[in-house]
């Protein structure tokens, strides 16, 4: 299963990154179906592997692309109907969010495929929330940016997002809100709107109010940009972006105390042993997390891999960690092939598979210390070649700082703030006092 999975990896990674084009849609559809026949033989399933991770691959980028904004359309007033997806974020003035166009209103020419486009909304205006319908008047360009050797590749950013366009909000007496979007998806955008409100109005006038709503729901467009330059320079700031390491931490609190609590009744445990009680449990509340933390890619892979992980103990069966993880990337290429040109996915995977591949060999002399600084010492060599690849930068004082911050803000600060996640809703003046502390 590892072989398969580098392979269909490796196969979108070589037409994203190898093609400065698309080929043609026509070698795909006669060679799919040679590759279908030939997985079921053995020997030919990592070369077909390879080919069907490019056609996917191929498939999506080719879709987006025909979707992005028609030149013709730059600079033209369009009015648009569509959803806000994510939670906007204010900057200065000026709020940036983005909009998932449903409907064309009102344009100069055809737009047959609209998506997703990113918009600023300047000056005074009413403020767009998460999970709403807006008709807007907006002004388009198609996604560029600067082709800066060592530089940021905006471009290619947004595209990774699935963004067809960029713009601005006109002043028009012409916006304005729909409604709330109708669907299960933008009820928990809008939940998740609601929460961040809460907890910046507990938070307010705090100094680190910003890193604490990052921990609480992955959103961290309220750390300062001092905070940032101290995160970045100690190598510390994957501590700030939910992760599996906060996933994990979850899920594992979950267990022990499902899992004691349920091998207290013997009725519950003549049913189910309390062990599977406590990973069905476990699973449950990394995916509530994960929910909270708006899916991304790290919380998506943890949440993943633990599920392989409770049907290997429900089934009664082991499997590798290499398996499970081979599993997770696999899926995750299957929902959304142009992740990888993220440097989240990059650094998430790799990470995980170092951690894998250092715990085969383990220590039984009592040195477990050891074995941690070990592995420590080799997560910060294997993610270094990476940081300066996608960064240009790393920090010499990272593992220092790492073997202080990570056990300080894993059993210090992510339970109290995630257990006021979980009290807000029947006591603000108890959640309070948690953030506080």
């Amino acid at each position: 299963m590892p072989g398969i999975a580098i392979a269909f990896l490796a196969g979108g990674m070589a037409l994203l990154f190898g093609f400065d084009e698309l080929p043609s849609a026509g070698w795909a559809v006669v060679g799919l179906p040679i590759c279908l026949m030939a997985a079921r033989e053995r020997r030919w399933r990592v070369p077909a592997a390879f080919v069907l991770g490019l056609a996917w691959a191929g498939f999506v980028a080719a879709g987006l692309l025909d979707a992005r904004l028609p030149a013709g359309l730059e600079g033209r007033d369009i009015v648009v109907e569509g959803r806000v997806a994510g939670l906007p974020s204010r900057r200065g003035r000026g709020t940036r969010f983005v909009l998932v166009v449903e409907r064309i209103v009102e344009a100069p020419r055809p737009w047959s495929m609209p998506g997703r486009i990113r918009l600023g909304w300047y000056g005074r205006h009413a403020e767009p929330r998460a999970g709403e319908r807006w008709r807007l008047v907006v002004r388009l360009k198609r996604p560029r940016g600067l082709a800066n050797p060592g530089g940021f590749d905006y471009e290619r950013w947004l595209f990774a997002r699935h963004i067809v366009a960029t713009g601005y909000v006109r002043t028009s007496l012409a916006n304005h809100r729909l409604g709330k979007a109708p669907g299960l998806v933008s009820r928990w955008q809008s939940w998740r709107q609601g929460l961040r409100e809460r907890l910046e109005s507990l938070t307010a006038g705090r100094a680190n109010a910003g890193i604490l709503i990052a921990l609480a729901m992955g959103e961290r467009q309220s750390i300062t940009q001092d905070q940032w330059r101290v995160l970045r320079e100690t190598g510390t700031s994957h501590l700030v972006a939910i992760s599996g390491l906060h996933i994990g931490l979850v899920a594992l609190w979950a267990y022990w105390i499902v899992r004691a609590l349920w091998a207290c009744s013997f009725r519950l445990t003549a049913w189910q042993p309390a062990p599977v009680a406590g990973a069905v449990a476990g699973l449950g509340a990394a995916f509530v997390y994960a929910a909270v933390a708006g899916f991304s890619l790290p919380t998506r892979r943890a949440v993943i891999m633990l599920a392989v992980a409770v049907a290997v103990v429900i089934g009664r069966r082991r499997t590798r960690a290499s398996h499970a993880l081979a599993l997770a990337l696999g899926v995750v290429l299957l929902l959304d092939p142009l992740a990888v040109l993220s440097a989240g996915f990059a650094l998430s995977f790799t990470v995980v598979t170092l951690i894998v591949l250092a715990l085969r060999h383990r220590f039984d002399d009592g040195r477990s210390w050891l074995a941690g600084l070990r592995l420590h010492g080799l997560l910060a060599l294997g993610s270094t070649p990476l940081l300066l690849a996608f960064f240009g930068q790393t920090s010499i004082v990272a593992p220092l700082a790492n073997v202080i911050a990570i056990p300080w803000v894993g059993l210090a600060i992510v339970p109290p703030t995630l257990l006021a996640l979980i009290v807000l809703p029947g006591s603000q003046a108890l959640a309070e006092a948690l953030l506080t502390l």
